[in-house]
């Protein structure tokens, strides 16, 4: 007979694998199936050229000693759990390659083969082995995430003829199967953890929320934006010490994620985190501040000092909007309000963030995958900004294939996924895919605000309630001659 224990272990292990979906997938079967394939497809044969590079260096560091942060070029610049995963990726690598004979080549290498040049800015090309190993995390993560969105259209929002939509909208969705299994980028690890912190704070899991959110910051910033904003959305609708709870703990996870690093090096510890965030906004690179340091220049103030207030002004405008967003809910007692929150605070960090990066924009997919399931945004534009953000990825790496891992496989598979010199139109799709962020942005909020509007007979009954007296005999009515 099996020891209370062991039973506990398994009940908890049960309501885990319920709670995240994980238990009849028969419906979705079809759309998990195809979508596993084409990312299993593509794992060996594709790499960002200079973001997979780095996680092949961070790896080298980790096993030689040097530590997951420092180095002189090429350095790791996030926060730890990605370099987690790094370790164990990179462990494997390194005992399977040489049995299997497998190693990186160098670009002039992959130049030659190709017969021109690669373009490729870094000294090695990842071989097909690296590039499997270092995106199988991230395509697990699409995989849960799917599955999770899911279980929130068919038992949340209680609509199970949409939940497959749901599931198929994000992972058939050739922008996420680009990011996770062709670029290489981890970002859908901390989105995973986001949504179901998130979905765990709602439930009334304080503690467990905060952990889920702490692991999500410690893989990458953002999440903390939203974090705060579902705060402020339901503050007046959840305990307040749930919310000072959850913040307690993911400070709490954070912290304790980040320690041996600040014990052992904290200047390189801070030094790597903080990278992306140092800058100067409008001239390093496209944004909304280089529409303004080209239109009046006094706008935007120079060097890195700016960096902070930009970040403190991105985190109170999500908050502000979350705010609001929960106000409309509770009157109209939205349950989703969460959903809202999450998509307009992300779109306002991407759209007001120093620079504009493609890949921050597979963050707000789950959230608008679940907004078209519930007809709250077109498939039309989902369907137009997933397409012009695959566009935009291919033009930014400047005309380099995101294949040349496949040379390492085979030189002639490698020479037929080689592309040519691009037209130097990156700046272009970067442009065009800002202003199509804000027109999505601008949709959601004017959706919200008719929804904000109680319904035409909502209206009439109030008109009825309160009745307009009739004028006295003899006295005309207010407004005529």
């Amino acid at each position: 007979m099996p020891s209370a224990p062991y039973l506990g272990l398994r009940e908890w292990l049960d309501r885990v694998r319920r709670y995240v979906g994980l238990e009849d997938l028969r419906p979705i079967r079809w759309i998990l199936i195809a979508g596993l394939a084409v990312r299993i497809a593509l794992l060996p044969l594709s790499a960002h050229p200079w973001d997979v590079y780095v996680w092949y260096l961070t790896g080298n560091r980790i096993y030689s000693g040097g530590g997951l942060y420092g180095g002189a070029a090429y350095t790791y610049s996030y926060p730890p759990v990605w370099g987690g995963f790094l370790a164990v990726t990179d462990g494997l690598y390194r005992i399977l390659a040489p049995a299997i004979g497998v190693h990186p080549i160098t670009a002039t290498q992959a130049s030659a083969i190709l017969g021109k040049s690669t373009n490729l800015g870094t000294p090695l090309v990842v071989d097909w082995l690296f590039a499997t190993f270092v995106k199988a995390p991230l395509v697990v993560f699409d995989f849960l995430t799917a599955v999770l969105l899911y279980r929130i259209v068919r038992v949340r929002l209680h609509r199970p003829d949409l939940a497959g939509y749901a599931a198929g909208l994000f992972f058939l969705n050739p922008f996420v199967i680009l990011i996770s299994s062709v670029w290489g980028q981890f970002d859908i690890i901390a989105t995973y953890f986001l949504i179901l912190g998130t979905l765990l704070y709602l439930d009334g899991h304080a503690l467990w929320a905060g952990v889920l959110w702490g692991l999500s910051v410690a893989t990458k910033y953002f999440p903390v934006v939203i974090a705060l904003a579902v705060v402020a959305a339901y503050w007046s609708r959840r305990p307040r010490g749930d919310a000072l709870r959850s913040l307690v703990a993911m400070v709490a996870v954070v912290g304790a994620i980040s320690l041996p690093f600040l014990l052992t090096d904290a200047s390189a510890y801070i030094g790597g985190v903080t990278g992306p965030t140092r800058g100067t906004p409008g001239t390093e690179s496209l944004s909304i501040w280089s529409y303004l340091s080209n239109l009046a220049p006094s706008l935007v103030p120079g060097g890195s000092d700016f960096v902070p207030e930009l970040l403190i002004l991105i985190v109170g405008l999500a908050m502000v909007a979350g705010w609001l967003i929960g106000r409309a809910g509770a009157r109209g007692r939205d349950e989703t309000v969460w959903i809202d929150t999450a998509v307009v605070g992300l779109l306002i960090f991407y759209l007001v963030y120093r620079t504009v990066n493609e890949q921050y924009l597979i963050w707000v997919m789950p959230f608008l995958a679940l907004e078209v399931a519930r007809r709250r945004t077109s498939w039309v534009v989902y369907g137009l900004l997933s397409g012009l953000l695959v566009t935009d990825c291919v033009f930014s790496i400047n005309g380099t294939s995101f294949f040349l891992p496949s040379l390492t496989l085979s030189h002639s598979l490698g020479r037929w996924f080689s592309v040519e010199q691009l037209p130097p139109l990156g700046t272009a799709f970067a442009m065009a895919t800002w202003g199509t962020v804000l027109v999505v942005l601008l949709l959601q909020v004017q959706g919200l605000l008719e929804r904000a509007r109680p319904p035409p007979v909502l209206r009439v009954r109030v008109r009825a309630a309160h009745p307009v007296p009739a004028p006295e005999a003899g006295v005309p009515p207010t407004g005529a001659p």
